[in-house]
């Protein structure tokens, strides 16, 4: 046994000088999170009105596929300029389980949604997606993204015109001096020196 101690040692030594050259050295839970979140469907439902304080809904159905539990989903959708909205969900996902995730915000989505004068255009470019559990997380973007993600409610010129005849300006025309009123059709125009953000 006391022979065995110098050779513990070294072995020991030997794999603290590759864990520092590679990294680290992923233990067995670890191991497990590769490729255990599988995102099968997402649903954005802007419920006809970007502004701050509408509820703004990401359906999202996941599977499971690793053998941890996972938990605290966060999902933050990016349109890669700065902009972003921040989903998350404390439901915990057991292993081989598949659940779908509503999750709400009343934060502002007119950064990811760009209204046109009769349809919208979405400028999200990036889902970014972490968990608790293992400590996993993903990124979709590009094609992949934009064969997953859905769309609901986000042509914001199809809501309901108010019995009040309340003007409804979002500003979210992009360019232009023409603003469009959801509310009906008194179109106004910007003035003066301005620039469109988001």
């Amino acid at each position: 046994m006391r022979n065995a101690l110098p050779l513990l040692a070294a072995l020991g030594a030997a794999l603290l000088a590759v864990a520092a050259a590679t990294g680290t050295i992923a233990g067995p839970a670890e191991a497990s999170c590769a490729g255990s979140l599988r995102i099968e469907s997402a649903l954005f439902d802007c419920n006809l009105d970007c502004t701050s304080g509408a509820e703004h809904v990401l359906n999202l159905t996941v599977r499971n596929e690793g053998n941890l539990e996972l938990r605290d989903l966060r999902v933050r959708l990016e349109n890669g300029e700065g902009g972003w909205l921040e989903f998350s969900s404390q439901a915990a996902i057991g292993p081989g389980e598949t659940r779908t995730l509503s999750m709400r915000t009343l934060e502002h989505c007119t950064s990811l949604i760009r209204q046109t004068k009769d349809w919208f255009e979405p400028r999200i470019r990036r889902m970014r997606i972490s968990w608790a559990g293992c400590g996993g997380g993903m990124v979709i973007e590009g094609e992949e993204l934009e064969s997953l993600l859905e769309f609901a409610n986000c042509n914001q010129t199809l809501a309901m015109k108010s019995a009040y005849g309340v003007l409804i300006y979002h500003l979210n025309e992009g360019n232009g001096s023409s603003i469009q009123d959801s509310s009906d059709e008194n179109t106004g125009e910007a003035r003066g020196n301005f620039t469109w953000v988001g």
